[in-house]
């Protein structure tokens, strides 16, 4: 086994900082917390959180655990390769405007009912207010209620 010599394998190292600073800040983005709040949640500071997030700053595993537990994350989904989640593509945004128009198509079958009830009720009050006139009139109008709505008896 080789011995790594300090100072040997800067390049990488700073390569792995900046893709874990860059992991920290779509975590701590995508959970809507600033990076003043994250130094507060941590006991550092908004640049210092900024200094990690880009890569300028070596870190102690403290710090790391702190900023996990500070995002509610464990440190396997910290440390973990791969993609945090898919970016938003014009495919994803389509789906989602598809979705929408569905849901808009939905709430409009579901207020037919109601509207369909409006219409009866606004025919109700146009027959109360032609009764209204009649009687203003002089006419006495006979009303008789058919259990569907009300009919003026001629």
């Amino acid at each position: 086994m080789a011995k790594i010599k300090a100072g040997e394998d800067k390049a990488e190292w700073d390569r792995y900082l900046l893709e874990l600073g860059e992991r920290i800040r779509r975590y701590r983005a995508f959970k809507n917390i600033t990076q003043k709040d994250l130094g507060y949640i941590t006991g550092t500071s908004a640049p210092y959180v900024y200094q990690v997030e880009t890569g300028k700053q070596n870190i102690t595993l403290e710090l790391i655990w702190r900023i996990a537990r500070g995002l509610d994350l464990s440190l396997e989904v910290l440390f973990a390769d791969g993609e945090i989640w898919e970016e938003p593509t014009d495919k994803s945004v389509r789906q989602l405007n598809d979705a929408v128009r569905e849901l808009k198509e939905e709430l409009a079958k579901l207020r037919q009912p109601e509207e369909a009830l409006l219409e009866k009720v606004e025919r109700i009050v146009a027959g109360s207010e032609r009764l209204i006139e009649k009687f203003r009139a002089g006419a006495e109008p006979q009303v008789r209620f058919t259990g569907r709505e009300d009919k003026e008896a001629t």
